[in-house]
């Protein structure tokens, strides 16, 4: 099994800690829930040697959703859910830096 990559201090992110660890947020939107999962404090690059290939959200060790990435895409992943969850998990897999997840 991978490495997951964590923040050692999630409130003084470092060093790659800043363009990976995702940073998420749910906004009631509707009927359901916007999940927004921006890649990095400060935005992972996107270029074809270096790059995010894919975000996924969990609710504790639930699977809820994942969206697929290539150098092209932003660092950002949008979800919309019909229940907010719990305890919201966000990984991301940098190609070059492994799998990162939030606190």
């Amino acid at each position: 099994m991978p490495k997951l990559n964590r923040a050692k201090d999630p409130e003084n992110l470092v060093d790659r800690e800043l363009t990976h660890v995702p940073q998420a947020a749910v906004a009631a939107e509707g009927d359901g829930y916007k999940v927004t999962v921006s890649v990095g404090k400060n935005p992972h690059a996107m270029e074809i040697v270096h790059f995010i290939e894919y975000v996924e959200i969990f609710d504790d060790e639930t699977f809820l959703a994942r969206q697929d990435m290539t150098a092209d895409s932003r660092p950002m992943a949008v979800f919309h859910l019909k229940q907010r969850p719990e305890r919201l998990v966000a990984k991301a897999r940098c190609n070059t830096h492994g799998e990162w997840t939030n606190p």
